[in-house]
Order: structure tokens, then sequence, then C-alpha cells
């Protein structure tokens, strides 16, 4: 009964998430008769929806109702969202951050000094990034400072990527300069544009949470109820509002008819 009344409330969610300005985008897996499958969050400040599919690529973005190719998104690296435009996409500097810690205990002693910078600077960027968020320095003086960071992020992984003997460290700082555009789209909107994709982890953790405590469906039917009711959760709580009271307002009036028919 649930799965129709509140089909029309996830079209809604759908809706909002398309019209928001910053989209935040994460993946997990799980499996499902033995099968690998996925289970994507797409984010934004005020909605949030889960899609279950059989893919973790691109395909899952580009056949997806809310992926505003004019948005700003948060994602990781991983390579499906290259879907999305240099320009239009910002790099979680929590997953920069753990690549950088990984340099720095590098066995290779110039790359794990040039490591131990390039965390300093991830260190000092999340700062700078607090101190802007509690107004203890303006928006000029976050975008001055940090684009000095920029400059010595670049020459850093610039240094890593010619070492000849570290193979493994030099491809990573490679990667990472392919990316270098994306890790600074902050810059355009200080204060509205996150560093980190956390806000869609947190949410994504629910449906995990929810995986290891019950069985998973077994039918796209299922599915289909599992996204609906995990969105229209995670949603309501967004809002500040009650998810029980609420479901209870949706599954009443179609309970009532059914009693009545």
């Amino acid at each position: 009964m649930a799965v129709s009344g509140d089909a029309g409330k996830e079209e809604a969610i759908e809706q909002e998430i398309s019209r928001s300005k910053v989209l935040h985008i994460d993946e997990t897996s799980h499996y499902n008769k033995g099968k690998l499958a996925w289970c994507w969050m797409f984010a934004s400040n005020t909605a949030s929806f889960i899609k279950l599919t059989e893919s973790r690529g691109m395909k899952v973005l580009q056949n997806s109702k809310f992926c505003n190719r004019n948005s700003l998104v948060v994602t990781d690296r991983y390579a499906a969202y290259n879907y999305f435009a240099d320009k239009n996409r910002q790099i979680c500097w929590a997953h920069l951050s753990r690549d950088f810690e990984r340099l720095a205990h590098s066995w290779n002693i110039e790359v794990k000094v040039l490591g131990c910078y390039l965390r300093n600077v991830a260190t000092e960027l999340f700062a700078l990034k607090k101190a802007l968020l509690t107004s203890e320095i303006d928006v000029l003086r976050f975008a001055r400072r940090a684009r000095k960071l920029r400059k010595r992020t670049r020459y850093y992984l610039k240094k890593i990527f010619h070492l000849p003997e570290a193979i493994g460290a030099s491809r990573v700082a490679k990667n990472i300069l392919k990316s270098e555009r994306m890790m600074w789209n902050f810059l355009d909107d200080s204060e509205n544009i996150p560093l980190t994709n956390n806000h869609a982890e947190q949410q994504i953790r629910h449906y995990v949470v929810y995986r290891k405590n019950s069985y998973f469906t077994q039918s796209q039917r299922g599915n289909t109820f599992l996204e609906r009711i995990i969105s229209l959760y995670l949603t309501w709580k967004q809002k500040g509002l009650n998810p029980f009271q609420n479901l209870l307002s949706i599954v009443y009036p179609f309970s009532g008819a059914a009693e009545n028919a």
C-alpha cells in the first residue's frame, strides 16, 4: 500500500534534487542472490534518493532523472563520474587527504617528504574552510590563501610524478593531476560548495546499516519499495520531520479504503 501512496512523493524528491545547485553522489556495493549489485546515493542539502542497480557504470548517471549536468556535483575520483564536465565537479578532499596520507607513508624518502607536504596542505585547507564557515576569515582571504595552497599542491604532485624510481607514487600523482581543476572548483563559491562528499557518505550509511540488519529484497518490486521507503525516510529526516508520522499519513488513507471496499 505504501508503494502506491508514496510514488508521488518519490517523484517530488527527484524533482527537488534535480533543481539543487549542489548534488552529492556516492555508491556502495552489496550482494543480492549471490550477484554483485550497487546502491547509488544522490543527495542535496534538503533531500536524498537511493537507486538500486546492477551497474556501477556511467549509464546509471546517464539514465537518472536528476543528474542535471549543469549542477555542481561532489564526488570521489571514480571514473564513472567523468560523465560530468570538469567545471561542474568537485573532487572530495577527504579522499584526496587519504591519498596524501598513503604517499606520506611511502618507502621512498622523497615521496614520503612530499607526501607529508601534501598532507599538510590538506590539513591547512580544512582549517581554512572551518575558519570561513565560522566567520573567522572572509571569502577573499580564504580564496587568496587557498590559491597559494593550490600552487603548492600542483608543485608537490609534479615533483612526485617526475620521480623515476617511484613508479606507483608517480602514477598516483599523475592521476590526481588529471583531476587538478576539479579539486579546486569550490573557489567559485567557497561558502556553498563543500570540500568533501561526507554528506552523501553519511546518507548512504543508513542503507548500509539496513542491509546488515535485515534480509535483502528478492524482486524488482521489493527493490522499488526499498528505494522509496529509504529515500522518504532520509528526506523527512533532513527536513526535520517525523518519518513514522509521515509514513502513517500515507498508509492510513489506503488501509481505510481497503477496509471499506
